[in-house]
């Protein structure tokens, strides 16, 4: 018991720590964000964001607990597009990216791109 730390507490803390992260991969909470925002948006414009993010992010970032990316992992992530000149399409995916960011935030999840959520 170093410093008043229960051991077995601490371990159930890091085992519940690695399962919600776990479950808030960047996937997984675009996948509820698009249950959100698939209300208030054209469904073609949905399935055209969707696709977007298939493309040019899941592949990336898909696996990443959103509490983990940081900018430096995001424009990482579309460097791509940068480099490809593909400027339309590099502003939707930032869009969407900081949409879903937002999102995770506003639903009580700490994500390190936000000052003071980390």
């Amino acid at each position: 018991m170093a410093q008043g730390i229960d051991p077995q507490i601490h371990r159930k803390e890091q085992e519940l720590a690695q399962l919600q992260n776990l479950s808030n991969t960047f996937y997984k909470v675009t996948e509820n964000w698009r249950l959100k925002y698939q209300t208030e948006v054209e469904p073609l414009t949905m399935e055209k964001n969707w696709l977007r993010l298939e493309k040019h992010l899941f592949p990336v970032l898909g696996h990443y607990p959103v509490t983990k990316i940081t900018p430096p992992i995001l424009i990482e992530a579309v460097k791509p597009l940068n480099e490809k000149g593909f400027n339309d399409t590099l502003h939707r995916i930032i869009n969407l990216a900081n949409q879903i960011l937002n999102y995770t935030v506003t639903v009580g999840v700490k994500v390190s791109c936000f000052r003071g959520s980390a």
